[in-house]
């Protein structure tokens, strides 16, 4: 009975053995014989372009389109020596596919942000070895940008972007633009380089110099600032006596916020004047902003210490442009390490070759406000930084100063000291 068992199960295993593959699976075995199978991680030769591979300037690509404006050469024209316009000199060709008459959209990008953008318009029926030169609208740095290029039936407005007879030709071959896939986007697959090293080291002294400004122009403020409020802790300066002119003091700050904001607008409005110089340059470019919003909270820190004192009410002043909203309780140290960490991100030069030249030159800062040391612990409800939230000073910032204040870590890359230094 046993054998009888074994026997029934070897032939029914025999009969699945030697059974004939389906024919699509027959066919699938010969598409891949085990001795050509590819490799893990890597796609089979007949599977289509991905998207990455899309934006990388493919013939075609996974959305079922082709390439239709096929760039083989992009030319830098830099700007002539004491003049503006750069330019790029494209050669290329464009589909069949493309008729007369159509507007093709194109930007110009940064890391993926257009910076510039045109229109390139086929005007006839010649297709190959077109030449355009772009002449931006905007200052360009140096790097490596990307040309990408759209057929818009609509511009950003929802208008009409092509004439009417273009948009319909268009709108008819689906074959060669889905419509799925409009705008049709094409990144060439070949990056732009503009600039040289001298241009890069030319850019990067503009940097320093701009970015330097704008904080010691901050930090002048606060100086400004505290040493006003030490003088009303004192009771040299907006007082009745013993008591607190309210409304000179509420007018003081009130201005000076004023003239605080309007600052910090200039800051948020450079990446309109400078919008390649602050793309290469954002992360300083965004703690540039908020170091502006830390000398902000820093006033508002020593303000309460005097209305604390005097006991009144709270005085909050509207300012416009004026933005205290940064979290933690600001001090000497956390103002002195942003100010480093800013420069050495524009790739400011060292301390000690940015003061090359100023021996003798006043310490910027000896002088403290009597408000400085009092700002200096948290108030009731107000957040410390906790450690390592701000970037870290560079190793040569100044030690602090005997009365508390800090003196500034480093001077402009020209080599002047300023008036004042973070308190």
């Amino acid at each position: 009975m046993c054998r009888s068992r074994w026997l029934i199960l070897f032939v029914v295993c025999s009969a699945f053995a030697v059974r004939p593959l389906a024919p699509g699976l027959l066919a699938q075995e010969e598409k891949n014989p085990p001795g050509n199978k590819d490799k893990p991680g890597e796609k089979p030769e007949d599977a289509p372009p991905s998207g990455d591979e899309k934006e990388k300037g493919r013939p075609a690509n996974a959305d079922g389109y082709n390439a239709y404006f096929v760039i083989s050469e992009a030319k830098y024209l830099p700007a002539a020596e004491g003049a503006t316009g750069q330019a790029v000199q494209l050669k290329f060709d464009i589909s069949p596919d493309v008729p007369k008459g159509a507007k093709i959209h194109l930007t110009f990008e940064l890391f993926s942000v257009p910076l510039d953008e045109t229109d390139y318009e086929l005007k006839d029926e010649n297709r190959k070895g077109l030449t355009y030169v772009w002449k931006f609208s905007k200052r360009m740095v140096t790097g490596k940008y990307q040309v990408r290029s759209f057929l818009r039936l609509k511009d950003e407005a929802g208008r009409p972007a092509q004439i009417p007879a273009v948009q319909r030709a268009i709108q008819q071959n689906t074959k060669a633009f889905p419509p799925k896939s409009e705008p049709w986007p094409w990144y060439w697959d070949q990056p732009v380089e503009l600039g040289n090293a001298e241009d890069e080291a030319a850019e990067s002294k503009e940097l320093c110099t701009a970015y330097t400004d704008f904080m010691d122009r901050l930090i002048a403020s606060m100086g400004e600032f505290i040493d006003k409020m030490g003088e009303v802790n004192e009771g040299k300066d907006l007082v009745k006596g013993a008591a607190l002119d309210k409304e000179k003091f509420e007018a003081y700050v009130k201005d000076w916020r004023e003239k605080q904001g309007a600052i910090q607008k200039e800051i948020a409005l450079f990446v309109g004047k400078q919008p390649a110089l602050v793309e290469k340059s954002k992360t300083a470019y965004l703690k540039l902003r908020q170091l502006g919003q830390m000398v902000s909270k820093r006033a508002v820190q020593e303000q309460t210490t005097v209305t604390e004192k005097y006991k009144v009410g709270v005085i909050n002043p509207a300012a416009k442009d004026f933005d205290k909203s940064f979290r933690y309780k600001v001090d000497a140290r956390s103002l002195n390490e942003a100010y480093n960490n800013i420069r050495q991100l524009v790739g400011c030069p060292a301390e000690a070759e940015a003061e090359a030249g100023a021996e003798g030159a006043a310490e910027p800062g000896a002088e403290a406000g009597a408000g400085a040391e009092k700002g200096a612990e948290a108030k009731d409800g107000e957040e410390k930084a906790p450690e390592g939230d701000e970037p870290e000073a560079k190793p040569e910032a100044k030690p602090e100063s005997k009365d508390g204040a800090k003196a500034k870590p480093a001077e402009k890359s020209s080599g002047k000291s300023t008036k004042k230094a973070a308190k």
